[in-house]
């Protein structure tokens, strides 16, 4: 677990600025939780918002998910916004946000299943330069990842038959002992 009081890039915030952010890892036998936190962002000075953002990604041996994962009260370009998995929003001729991006996937391969979460629950890619960044540049705010892999089980095969071995007999001529019985 790890947090911070602020974050902000370059020094003076201009282009990325947020309040309190904190994260966590755990895990547990078969399963993995990644969590992210960030409360009060603001980029470009203002002109992409959010209230605060969660990412949450978890990974079982039988599924993986990011329930839990939220952007609340964002604001893109003056416009509020409902956040709604894999959308992705133009940003003028600048850019785009993508929110809740989501990556969850339990294939089985070679006898082992590998379930893996992964959710950045606001991702700002750039088209051109913007805020003094240039072009390419991506910010993730709220970022978890979590996996397992175990072995899919198997049922085991019979067990061979094995030939019983021959019982010992007395050999010839000695007479069977005589048992007392018990009192």
């Amino acid at each position: 677990t790890a947090t911070g009081d602020a974050f902000a890039y370059p020094a003076d915030g201009s282009a990325v600025k947020t309040g309190a952010l904190s994260s966590s890892a755990f895990a547990a036998g078969t399963t993995a939780q990644g969590v992210s936190d960030v409360l009060s962002v603001a980029l470009f000075n203002g002109e992409i918002t959010a209230e605060s953002v969660a990412a949450r990604g978890k990974a079982s041996p039988t599924a993986s998910d990011a329930i839990g994962s939220a952007v609340t009260n964002l604001v893109l370009l003056g416009q509020g916004v409902t956040p709604v998995p894999n959308q992705r929003f133009p940003l003028g001729d600048w850019g785009y946000a993508i929110t809740l991006e989501l990556s969850a996937e339990a294939p089985v391969a070679e006898d082992t299943r590998n379930a893996r979460a992964a959710v950045t629950a606001l991702r700002v890619v750039l088209l051109a330069d913007h805020g003094g960044l240039p072009v390419g540049t991506e910010i993730l705010i709220g970022h978890a990842e979590a996996s397992s892999s175990t072995p899919v089980s198997t049922a085991p095969p019979p067990p061979a038959q094995q030939a019983k071995p021959a019982k010992l007999g007395r050999p010839a001529g000695v007479p069977a002992k005589k048992t007392k019985p018990w009192p």
